[in-house]
Protein backbone atom coordinates (compact mmCIF):
# COMPACT_ATOMS: atom_id res chain seq x y z
CA UNK A 1 0.00 0.00 0.00
CA UNK A 2 1.05 3.56 -0.42
CA UNK A 3 2.97 5.59 2.13
CA UNK A 4 0.56 7.71 4.36
CA UNK A 5 3.30 10.08 5.33
CA UNK A 6 7.08 10.91 5.13
CA UNK A 7 8.65 11.43 8.97
CA UNK A 8 11.75 14.15 8.06
CA UNK A 9 14.39 13.64 9.79
CA UNK A 10 16.91 16.70 10.14
CA UNK A 11 20.27 15.32 11.60
CA UNK A 12 23.59 16.62 12.38
CA UNK A 13 25.35 13.25 12.35
CA UNK A 14 24.51 11.90 15.58
CA UNK A 15 25.05 8.29 16.63
CA UNK A 16 21.28 8.31 18.09
CA UNK A 17 19.90 8.18 14.54
CA UNK A 18 19.78 4.50 14.62
CA UNK A 19 17.37 4.65 17.38
CA UNK A 20 15.26 7.38 15.52
CA UNK A 21 14.85 4.91 12.06
CA UNK A 22 14.73 1.29 14.39
CA UNK A 23 11.87 3.21 16.01
CA UNK A 24 10.24 3.73 12.64
CA UNK A 25 10.68 0.11 11.32
CA UNK A 26 9.11 -1.11 14.32
CA UNK A 27 5.61 0.73 12.92
CA UNK A 28 2.57 -1.27 13.48
CA UNK A 29 1.60 0.57 10.06
CA UNK A 30 3.81 -0.09 7.66
CA UNK A 31 2.75 3.07 5.49
CA UNK A 32 5.47 5.55 6.10
CA UNK A 33 8.55 6.67 4.77
CA UNK A 34 11.78 8.38 6.01
CA UNK A 35 13.45 11.05 4.61
CA UNK A 36 17.23 11.52 6.68
CA UNK A 37 17.94 15.29 5.92
CA UNK A 38 21.73 15.58 6.66
CA UNK A 39 22.73 19.08 7.37
CA UNK A 40 25.69 19.83 5.84
CA UNK A 41 27.43 16.89 7.43
CA UNK A 42 28.07 13.70 6.87
CA UNK A 43 26.66 10.40 8.88
CA UNK A 44 27.94 6.77 9.70
CA UNK A 45 24.26 5.29 9.89
CA UNK A 46 23.01 3.61 7.26
CA UNK A 47 19.57 1.54 6.77
CA UNK A 48 18.97 -1.46 4.56
CA UNK A 49 14.96 -0.23 4.13
CA UNK A 50 13.86 1.07 1.05
CA UNK A 51 11.38 3.23 2.69
CA UNK A 52 14.43 4.78 4.46
CA UNK A 53 16.19 7.71 2.30
CA UNK A 54 19.35 9.48 3.30
CA UNK A 55 19.91 12.77 1.98
CA UNK A 56 22.50 15.72 2.19
CA UNK A 57 22.32 19.36 1.86
CA UNK A 58 24.51 22.76 2.71
CA UNK A 59 24.31 23.66 5.77
CA UNK A 60 21.08 25.56 6.82
CA UNK A 61 20.30 24.69 10.20
CA UNK A 62 21.27 26.73 12.93
CA UNK A 63 22.32 26.91 16.59
CA UNK A 64 19.92 24.50 17.59
CA UNK A 65 16.83 25.26 15.00
CA UNK A 66 15.92 22.81 12.99
CA UNK A 67 13.29 24.49 10.80
CA UNK A 68 15.33 25.23 7.47
CA UNK A 69 16.36 21.61 7.05
CA UNK A 70 12.94 20.51 7.40
CA UNK A 71 11.48 23.19 5.33
CA UNK A 72 14.36 21.32 2.65
CA UNK A 73 13.00 17.85 3.82
CA UNK A 74 9.44 18.40 2.60
CA UNK A 75 10.37 20.43 -0.49
CA UNK A 76 11.22 16.36 -1.21
CA UNK A 77 8.24 14.41 0.09
CA UNK A 78 5.92 13.07 -1.87
CA UNK A 79 3.75 11.55 0.39
CA UNK A 80 0.28 13.44 1.45
CA UNK A 81 1.15 13.65 4.82
CA UNK A 82 4.68 14.85 6.57
CA UNK A 83 5.53 14.17 9.95
CA UNK A 84 8.77 14.85 11.94
CA UNK A 85 11.15 13.29 14.60
CA UNK A 86 14.54 14.21 15.66
CA UNK A 87 17.50 12.55 15.17
CA UNK A 88 18.18 12.41 19.38
CA UNK A 89 14.72 11.42 19.47
CA UNK A 90 12.13 8.06 19.07
CA UNK A 91 8.80 7.70 18.01
CA UNK A 92 6.14 5.37 19.76
CA UNK A 93 5.56 1.93 17.23
CA UNK A 94 1.59 3.07 16.74
CA UNK A 95 2.76 6.34 15.40
CA UNK A 96 1.09 5.85 12.05
CA UNK A 97 -1.52 3.90 13.29
CA UNK A 98 -2.80 6.69 15.22
CA UNK A 99 -2.12 8.79 12.71
CA UNK A 100 -4.33 7.03 10.15
CA UNK A 101 -6.93 6.58 12.90
CA UNK A 102 -7.18 10.29 13.17
CA UNK A 103 -7.44 11.10 9.41
CA UNK A 104 -10.06 8.32 8.91
CA UNK A 105 -12.17 9.13 11.41
CA UNK A 106 -12.27 12.93 10.50
CA UNK A 107 -11.59 12.78 6.36
CA UNK A 108 -11.18 16.72 6.01
CA UNK A 109 -8.28 17.03 9.06
CA UNK A 110 -5.21 19.10 8.12
CA UNK A 111 -2.79 18.43 11.35
CA UNK A 112 -2.87 15.96 13.94
CA UNK A 113 -1.08 17.08 17.25
CA UNK A 114 0.18 14.25 19.09
CA UNK A 115 1.68 14.69 23.07
CA UNK A 116 5.40 13.99 23.75
CA UNK A 117 7.41 12.23 26.61
CA UNK A 118 9.98 13.45 28.64
CA UNK A 119 12.42 12.44 30.71
CA UNK A 120 11.90 9.23 30.34
CA UNK A 121 8.13 9.07 30.71
CA UNK A 122 7.53 11.32 33.76
CA UNK A 123 6.33 13.87 31.38
CA UNK A 124 3.97 15.15 29.01
CA UNK A 125 3.60 17.85 26.87
CA UNK A 126 0.76 19.10 26.39
CA UNK A 127 -0.29 18.00 29.64
CA UNK A 128 -2.60 15.34 29.99
CA UNK A 129 -5.89 16.68 30.19
CA UNK A 130 -5.05 19.76 28.08
CA UNK A 131 -7.06 20.21 25.27
CA UNK A 132 -5.11 23.29 23.52
CA UNK A 133 -1.43 24.19 22.60
CA UNK A 134 0.65 27.30 23.81
CA UNK A 135 4.22 28.70 23.85
CA UNK A 136 6.19 25.93 25.97
CA UNK A 137 4.08 23.06 26.02
CA UNK A 138 3.75 21.93 22.06
CA UNK A 139 7.02 20.16 20.52
CA UNK A 140 8.07 18.75 17.38
CA UNK A 141 5.46 15.76 17.87
CA UNK A 142 2.72 16.56 15.41
CA UNK A 143 1.89 15.90 11.31
CA UNK A 144 -0.03 17.89 8.66
CA UNK A 145 -1.12 17.70 4.88
CA UNK A 146 1.60 18.19 2.96
CA UNK A 147 -0.46 20.66 0.73
CA UNK A 148 -0.23 23.41 3.44
CA UNK A 149 4.10 23.38 2.83
CA UNK A 150 3.08 23.87 -0.47
CA UNK A 151 0.61 26.64 0.29
CA UNK A 152 3.38 28.21 1.85
CA UNK A 153 3.07 27.50 5.71
CA UNK A 154 6.63 26.25 6.42
CA UNK A 155 8.98 26.75 9.52
CA UNK A 156 10.76 29.95 10.40
CA UNK A 157 13.59 29.15 12.29
CA UNK A 158 13.99 30.10 15.93
CA UNK A 159 13.19 30.13 19.46
CA UNK A 160 9.22 28.31 19.42
CA UNK A 161 9.17 27.40 15.70
CA UNK A 162 6.86 24.28 16.66
CA UNK A 163 4.24 26.35 18.38
CA UNK A 164 4.38 29.20 15.72
CA UNK A 165 4.02 27.31 12.88
CA UNK A 166 1.20 24.94 14.31
CA UNK A 167 -0.75 28.60 15.34
CA UNK A 168 0.01 29.67 11.46
CA UNK A 169 -2.09 26.44 10.72
CA UNK A 170 -4.55 27.31 13.30
CA UNK A 171 -4.92 30.98 12.33
CA UNK A 172 -5.59 30.13 8.85
CA UNK A 173 -8.41 28.32 9.64
CA UNK A 174 -7.18 25.11 8.69
CA UNK A 175 -8.50 21.42 10.34
CA UNK A 176 -6.76 20.33 13.37
CA UNK A 177 -6.73 17.94 16.44
CA UNK A 178 -5.33 17.38 19.44
CA UNK A 179 -4.84 13.52 20.08
CA UNK A 180 -4.44 12.31 23.41
CA UNK A 181 -1.82 9.70 22.65
CA UNK A 182 1.62 10.14 23.00
CA UNK A 183 3.93 8.91 20.46
CA UNK A 184 6.82 10.66 20.93
CA UNK A 185 9.42 10.28 23.29
CA UNK A 186 12.79 12.73 24.19
CA UNK A 187 15.19 10.38 24.61
CA UNK A 188 16.65 11.52 27.57
CA UNK A 189 19.38 14.19 28.35
CA UNK A 190 21.23 15.47 30.95
CA UNK A 191 19.55 18.39 33.40
CA UNK A 192 21.45 20.94 34.26
CA UNK A 193 21.23 21.49 38.26
CA UNK A 194 18.93 24.31 39.44
CA UNK A 195 16.37 23.44 36.69
CA UNK A 196 12.75 21.57 37.29
CA UNK A 197 11.98 18.80 35.13
CA UNK A 198 9.06 21.13 33.38
CA UNK A 199 12.05 24.16 33.32
CA UNK A 200 14.33 22.36 31.41
CA UNK A 201 11.54 20.09 28.76
CA UNK A 202 10.06 23.70 27.27
CA UNK A 203 13.56 25.00 27.43
CA UNK A 204 14.30 22.16 25.14
CA UNK A 205 11.17 21.97 22.86
CA UNK A 206 11.74 26.09 22.49
CA UNK A 207 15.65 25.64 21.27
CA UNK A 208 17.04 27.12 24.16
CA UNK A 209 18.93 24.21 25.68
CA UNK A 210 22.62 25.35 23.86
CA UNK A 211 22.08 28.05 25.95
CA UNK A 212 20.94 27.07 29.19
CA UNK A 213 23.96 24.88 29.46
CA UNK A 214 26.09 27.26 28.46
CA UNK A 215 24.91 29.71 31.28
CA UNK A 216 25.16 26.63 33.48
CA UNK A 217 28.65 26.07 33.06
CA UNK A 218 29.38 29.61 33.67
CA UNK A 219 27.44 29.19 37.26
CA UNK A 220 29.87 26.81 38.13
CA UNK A 221 32.60 28.43 37.08
CA UNK A 222 32.20 31.88 38.68
CA UNK A 223 30.01 30.20 41.54
CA UNK A 224 27.23 32.21 40.53
CA UNK A 225 23.63 31.04 42.39
CA UNK A 226 21.77 28.48 40.24
CA UNK A 227 18.79 30.06 41.11
CA UNK A 228 19.95 33.04 37.91
CA UNK A 229 19.68 29.87 35.71
CA UNK A 230 16.33 29.31 36.33
CA UNK A 231 15.38 33.01 36.40
CA UNK A 232 16.82 33.03 33.02
CA UNK A 233 14.84 30.25 31.60
CA UNK A 234 11.99 31.82 33.12
CA UNK A 235 12.69 35.05 31.71
CA UNK A 236 13.22 33.58 28.52
CA UNK A 237 10.26 31.60 28.45
CA UNK A 238 8.05 34.70 29.00
CA UNK A 239 9.53 36.60 26.44
CA UNK A 240 8.73 33.71 23.05
CA UNK A 241 5.27 33.85 25.19
CA UNK A 242 5.35 37.69 24.54
CA UNK A 243 6.26 37.01 20.76
CA UNK A 244 3.68 34.76 20.02
CA UNK A 245 1.00 36.82 21.32
CA UNK A 246 2.13 40.09 20.25
CA UNK A 247 2.42 41.83 23.34
CA UNK A 248 5.55 44.03 23.38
Amino acid sequence: MNAVTTFVIPSVGRPTLENTIRSLVNQCNERWKALVVLDGTSCSVTCGDPRVRIVRIEKQGTENYAGEVRNAGMAMCDTEWVSFVDDDDVVSPHYVERLVGEINLKKTLDAVVFRMACNGGKHVLPENGVHDFVPGNVGISFSFRRELFLRGIAFEPGGGEDFRLLQKIRSQGYRMVLSPAVTYYVQTQERPEGLSDIQFNRAYINGFLPRVRLLAGFCRMTGDSVINLASWVGGAMRGVTSRMHGIG
